[in-house]
């Protein structure tokens, strides 16, 4: 099915005033071309449950692919270097990296962090809800780029 007639199945199923509101913030071409998408078949039950199921498929595999990609990041990050990487992070920062490792690998930096800390951490853990899938892109921007920056420390450090 074209974006175009997804757009329209979801349009056709919005109430009259809703519907209405959101085809005024689209550009007069594309307005009109979900009218003209609408008016050629009025979509089925099948249709729009096919094109809300498309949609939250998509946006599981964007959200499964983000937390590969950090869990693939994190396993290959050394204890030292992660803790020295986030101990300056936001609490629900440190608390999202936290649990997206394995529970004995999570425990062990968790008892490395300052005691002040590891009691608010346990409490974001345990009450987090899934992040959005940009959230953890920043997570993992964020992340690779101070592991580069303490990498290209490195090298200073053991020549002193």
């Amino acid at each position: 099915m074209s974006n175009l007639r997804q757009a329209a199945v979801l349009v056709a199923n919005l109430p009259p005033k809703e519907s209405a509101l959101l085809l005024a913030k689209l550009d007069t071409e594309q307005s009109r071309s979900i009218h003209d998408e609408m008016a050629r078949a009025l979509p089925s039950h099948d249709e729009f449950n096919s094109v809300v199921n498309d949609f939250v498929q998509d946006r599981a595999t964007e959200t499964s692919v983000g937390r590969f990609s950090l869990s693939e990041l994190l396993a290959g990050i050394d204890n030292q270097t992660l803790l020295a990487s986030i101990i300056d992070e936001h609490p629900q920062t440190i608390a999202l990296l936290l649990g997206s490792l394995p529970r004995p690998r999570a425990v062990k930096l968790l008892g490395a962090l300052p005691a002040e800390l590891q009691a608010a951490l346990v409490r974001r853990i345990a009450s987090m809800s899934q992040p959005h899938s940009e959230t953890i892109r920043e997570v993992i921007d964020g992340l690779r780029g101070r592991i580069n920056r303490l990498a290209g420390r490195k090298p200073a450090n053991r020549a002193a």
